[in-house]
């Protein structure tokens, strides 16, 4: 724990603000650092399924930013396994496992099962915010690559007048 006498889950706390802090600046090195540290402590602590959601994603996203696509798609998928392990369908943090796991998913050009990840993405944002809500946007935008890279072109084109017209 980074403070004498602090609990593990105020450590981890103070582990996960600083590693999303350097994740936000686009600090990858120090991000990973803060993130596999915060990890290995909720894991050891056992802290809620939640806490270890978020500290999945964080380190997921760190190793994205570093490049290291294979471990990225592993903590996503543990994060979704996480994060879906005694949730409804319909849950919010399913739903941002699904956007972690389609984003890595494109990047590795597994286009096919990234846009199953961002159409399961968009089914709980319309069911639980409605169908017009701006959060639906991003996902929405997201979707394109995945219709356009697997020559689905007609699916493609319209996203982003749907996008346009919910500003």
């Amino acid at each position: 724990v980074p403070v004498p006498g602090a609990s593990a889950d105020q450590g981890g706390q103070f582990l996960h603000k600083r590693g999303r802090v350097a994740l936000a600046q686009g600090d990858f090195g120090p991000a990973k650092r803060f993130s596999d540290a915060e990890l290995a402590l909720v894991r050891d602590a056992s802290l809620a399924p939640a806490v270890l959601f978020n500290a999945l994603s964080t380190a997921g996203g760190a190793r994205w930013g570093l490049s290291d696509y294979d471990g990225a798609e592993a903590l996503f998928r543990e994060g979704l396994a996480v994060a879906s392990r005694d949730a409804a369908p319909d849950d919010m943090d399913v739903a941002r496992a699904r956007a972690n796991m389609g984003l890595i998913l494109q990047a590795t050009s597994h286009f096919a099962q990234a846009q199953t990840m961002d159409e399961q993405r968009l089914a709980t944002y319309q069911k639980v915010l409605g169908p017009d809500h701006p959060r639906t946007m991003p996902v929405r935008r997201d979707r394109g690559p995945s219709y356009y890279h697997q020559g689905l072109d007609g699916k493609a084109r319209p996203i982003p007048e749907q996008v346009l017209h919910q500003q």
